[in-house]
This record gives C-alpha cells, sequence and structure tokens, in this order.
C-alpha cells in the first residue's frame, strides 16, 4: 500500500477524528466529544471491515484513551467504554469458537487463567478489597485480551494489521502530550492523573506530561513500546510509502516522550534500537542508531537533560529510592512466599509493615514488573511470570527461513516485547494499557509459532 492509497483507506479518516477526540477532551465538553468521535471511528472501522474486525480494531485504536473515555459513576472513573468493546468481541468469539480450543493450544491461556485462581485468596485477606478486586478484574481482561486476539489474528497479514492499529493509537496521545507539554506548570490539566512536576537546571518546573494516562510513566512505557512497533514494522512487508507514515508516527511518538521526563523512556528507546540492530544486522541501521539517539538528546528539553545530569553524577534520588523499594519487597516475598499478600495489600505492607524510610520519593510499590508480582502472588506468582516471559521469546525470536508467509511483523513483535520487559524493569507495569499490549503480543508470538509448525517449520 503506497502513500496515496493508504490516503483512500480508512485509516486517515480514523486518525483525523482521534485527534478531533483529544483536542475535544482538552476543550470541550467530554461526553460529546468522545461520544461523536467513538462513534464516527467505529462507524468507518465496521463499514470498511465488518463488524467483528472493526471493533477489534476500534478496540485496539482506543486503548491509551481508556482513561478520558472513562465515565464517573461512585466520584471515580468506574465505567470504561473499551472494556465493554472487549466484552463484546469475548462473547462474539466464545459463540462461534468456544474455549476448549484456545485452552489446548495456548500455553499463555493457561497460564493466565492460573494467575487468576492464584489471585483470588488474596482477596479474603485485603487491606484495600476494592483494590484487590480491580487487579483481579484487571488479569481477567488481560487473559480475555488473549483469546479475542488469538481468534481475531490468524495470518500475518492480520499481525501486521492489528500492530497497526497500535501504532495508530499513538497519534492522539502524541498530539495530546505535545499540547500539554507547551503549558506552564500549574494549568488547567484534566484530573485523571496526579500532575507531576519535571526541574530543569536553573530549578524552573515544568510539566511531566500524562496526556491520556494516570502517570507519566505509564505514558513513557506506551510510547517506548509504539516507537518499537514502528521500527519493526518499517522493516516489514509493507510498501515503502506506508513505512514513511508509521515512521512519521514513531518520531512524534519518540519526540512526546521526551517530556514525560523518564529516564525509563530514553532507556526502553534506546533498547528498541539496539534490539533492530541485532535483528536486522544492516550496515544502515547500525551508522543510523547513534545518530538518532544524538538527535533525540539534541532535542531533549532542559527538564530531562537536567534529570540525566542528576543521574550520571548520582545527585538524583531515584536510584536509591528504588534500591529501598526493593529491600522492602524483598522482605514481603521473605515472608510471604508462597501466596503473597495479594493485589489489595501490596501498597499496605510497603506503606506500614515493611516501610523503610519517610522519604517522599520512595513509592509503595516494587518498582520492578517481575518483583511486583512477586510480591502479590509470592513465588508461584513471580515463576509464572517469568515463564510467561520465556514462552514469549521462544515463540518470537525464530530462525530466518521458517515462516512460509513473510508477512509476519517478527521484528516489531520482538522488537516491542523487549521494550515492554526491558522498561518493565523500572517501575510496576500495573496500567491496564501497557498490559493490553503485552498479552497482545503474546498472542502474536503464539499465532506465529503455530504458523511456522503447521506450514513445516521447524518447532
Amino acid at each position: 500500500m503506497n502513500a496515496r492509497a493508504w490516503l483512500r483507506s480508512p485509516w486517515p479518516p480514523v486518525v483525523l477524528v482521534l485527534v478531533a477526540l483529544t483536542l475535544g477532551v482538552a476543550f470541550a465538553p467530554l461526553g460529546v466529544a468522545l461520544g461523536i468521535a467513538g462513534a464516527t471511528a467505529g462507524a468507518v472501522l465496521i463499514w470498511k471491515f465488518g463488524a467483528r474486525q472493526g471493533l477489534w480494531f476500534l478496540l485496539l485504536v482506543s486503548i491509551p484513551l481508556r482513561e478520558p473515555l472513562s465515565i464517573d459513576i461512585v466520584g471515580t472513573a468506574s465505567l470504561f467504554p473499551n472494556d465493554f468493546l472487549l466484552l463484546a468481541l469475548v462473547i462474539a468469539v466464545a459463540s462461534r469458537e468456544g474455549f476448549r480450543s484456545t485452552w489446548r493450544e495456548s500455553p499463555a491461556f493457561r497460564i493466565g487463567l492460573i494467575i487468576i485462581v492464584l489471585s483470588l485468596p488474596g482477596l479474603v485477606t485485603a487491606s484495600r478489597f476494592f483494590w484487590g478486586v480491580t487487579s483481579v478484574y484487571r488479569t481477567v481482561a488481560q487473559v480475555a485480551f488473549l483469546y479475542v486476539a488469538r481468534s481475531m489474528v490468524r495470518t500475518g497479514r492480520d499481525a501486521q494489521k492489528a500492530l497497526i492499529a497500535v501504532v495508530i493509537g499513538l497519534v492522539p496521545i502524541a498530539v495530546y502530550g505535545l499540547y500539554q507539554a507547551s503549558l506552564p506548570f500549574g494549568a488547567d490539566l484534566p484530573d485523571w492523573s496526579v500532575h507531576y512536576p519535571a526541574w530543569d537546571a536553573l530549578g524552573h518546573k515544568t510539566v511531566r506530561i500524562f496526556s491520556t494516562f494516570r502517570h507519566p510513566l505509564h505514558l513513557a512505557h506506551y510510547l517506548s513500546i509504539g516507537v518499537g512497533m514502528t521500527l519493526g514494522l518499517a522493516w516489514s512487508t509493507l510498501r515503502t510509502g506506508h513505512k514513511w507514515l508509521l515512521l512519521l508516527v514513531g518520531a512524534a511518538a519518540a519526540f512526546c516522550n521526551l517530556f514525560t521526563s523518564s529516564i525509563g523512556g530514553l532507556l526502553g528507546m534506546s533498547g528498541a534500537v539496539v534490539t533492530m540492530i541485532v535483528l536486522e544486522r544492516r550496515r544502515r541501521i547500525v551508522l543510523l542508531a547513534p545518530v538518532l539517539l544524538i538527535l533525540l538528546l539534541v532535542v531533549a528539553p532542559p527538564a530531562l537533560t537536567a534529570k540525566l545530569g542528576r543521574v550520571i553524577t548520582g545527585q538524583a534520588t531515584t536510584g536509591a529510592a528504588r534500591m529501598v523499594t526493593y529491600t522492602q519487597s524483598f522482605q514481603v516475598v521473605r515472608d510471604n512466599p508462597i501466596l503473597g499478600v495479594g493485589w489489595g495489600s501490596v501498597r499496605s505492607a510497603l506503606e506500614h509493615d515493611y516501610r523503610m524510610t519517610r522519604a517522599d520519593a520512595v513509592a509503595f510499590a516494587a518498582e520492578n514488573y517481575f518483583l511486583q508480582r512477586a510480591v502479590a502472588l509470592g513465588i508461584p506468582g513471580l515463576v509464572l511470570s517469568l515463564l510467561l516471559c520465556i514462552l514469549f521469546f521462544r515463540n518470537a525470536v525464530r530462525p530466518r527461513g521458517e515462516l512460509p508467509d513473510p508477512s509476519w511483523p517478527r521484528v516489531a513483535i520482538i522488537t516491542a516485547g523487549v521494550v515492554f520487559y526491558l522498561q518493565g524493569q523500572t517501575f510496576p507495569v500495573a496500567y491496564v494499557s501497557g498490559s493490553y499490549i503485552l498479552w497482545l503480543l503474546f498472542a502474536l508470538a503464539e499465532r506465529m509459532r503455530e504458523n511456522s509448525v503447521t506450514s513445516g517449520g521447524i518447532r
């Protein structure tokens, strides 16, 4: 698909609608803006792809818009329209295919169900029962996402379309994030996130942008994954015009990521570039990679460069704070190795019984993807999380020549997975949007492996 054909496809109006949606969130009544834009985007996608595929693509595009799309019922975000999309797709897939084949063919699905079961005992002793129920619900939704993704993605072309939809979803969050970056600290911003400051070398406060997410670190993580996807798709079988459009979106996401003032965001995007070098081993990538990284630092806002300088010189408190949270978390796992403390008691345990310092920089979370799950679910939860990671990379990292269908976006899947786990070592990664992407990658990697096996490839 060249650029002219892409402009005649349904994606440009979807992008325009999503941009209008984001600006509407900033400047217009939320309900009207979201209702009109969501209905329009859904109608366009259903018209082009049919009901099931149209709703599937709408779900993928709307993943990062979970918070601004939410509806307050009891004084907090209670209803999420894209979760109803997921539920509708689960019902549609289950009525046609059932669950038996997925249980038989998908190790990730079986492990996900075991994690759900492991999460239930913690509800009995949860110090914050609502938090525990919410976390269990999120786990169920993640496994449901994998279930739907396995049904919707059968071929390499299906996988390409799914990842393109995720990349298209970067457009509104990058547009709104850059708009936030233009505002002074203390400006009127939505209340779905806590407003965190960043300081430049002169001590001036700026906004750590959060766009449509609850926390700047969530935004930084999601944007880094998107950058990895765009780089991987640029070396797939897509047409040249289409690749350049995706790279343009990736560049906007990378630039926006700088204003989160997240060193983890820099780490994740650097990991994406290094992964591309390892996978492709092409001279132009090796030569271009340092240029890209230097360019990122050149255009980085003063707050990020100042923070990077403090980290390098040891003046930043984030490293020491994380060491404290790691120590506290290991103590929790040591004392609760079998079932952990449960999702509803993670914050309480780190805030009270195992607290080592009153420093504000120390978070009440494990600040690490795997360690957070060990705290919540004990050693079994840690083992299952590690097993899912190992299975993903086993499925995705295949020798060249085994896939008879060259359209599988293998590089994009691997790069996105590397970025997820690499940046996930710096914070708990308990937010829904990033978790959905991880389980989507699980599904794509499984389907890719099945494609190579059923087509005569070596398992």
